[in-house]
């Protein structure tokens, strides 16, 4: 897992994004273990998580 760092677009439709980069053997149990993760953190309504598996691109 890296640090949280600026997107590539680091500021879009007036909002701040950010990146974390993770990795694991599996991307299903990954995914399931991250949304589950998100879940339970409760963001709060002014925060938003997207979970991209696979990505082909950071932009």
């Amino acid at each position: 897992m890296t640090d949280p760092m600026p997107a590539p677009i680091p500021r879009a439709h007036g909002q701040f994004r950010f990146q974390i980069t993770v990795k694991g053997p599996s991307a299903r149990i990954l995914s399931r273990t991250l949304r589950k993760l998100v879940q339970e953190a409760g963001l709060g309504e002014d925060l938003t998580a997207v979970i991209d598996v696979d990505a082909m691109s950071f932009m």
